[in-house]
């Protein structure tokens, strides 16, 4: 769900709408002469989006992925991030 507001209203209650933001996690698109111009979302929900970017992004996770939607009893979302961890932390898996 989200909300669109001008970016007159987001710069006069520019605190009101984070902490609404971050405690809903309710997008707000801010437009600019009528138009879509940013997405004001909550810190939290950017780094969840990040994360699932990163993990898309890596074919090895993006594979294991696809086998446990095949064989859930083989890995878990955990298993997964474990995976992705021991990449960035530049170890094998």
């Amino acid at each position: 769900m989200s909300t669109t507001l001008p970016l007159a209203e987001v710069r006069e209650r520019l605190s009101p709408i984070v902490t609404s933001v971050e405690s809903t996690h309710e997008r707000v698109v801010i437009t600019k002469n009528g138009r879509p111009a940013a997405v004001l979302i909550a810190y939290e929900d950017l780094e969840s989006l990040d994360e699932t970017l990163e993990i898309l992004a890596d074919p090895d996770a993006a594979a294991e992925i696809r086998e446990s939607l095949a064989d859930p009893e083989r890995f878990t979302i955990d298993d997964v991030r474990r995976d992705l961890e021991t990449r960035r932390a530049g170890g094998a898996a």
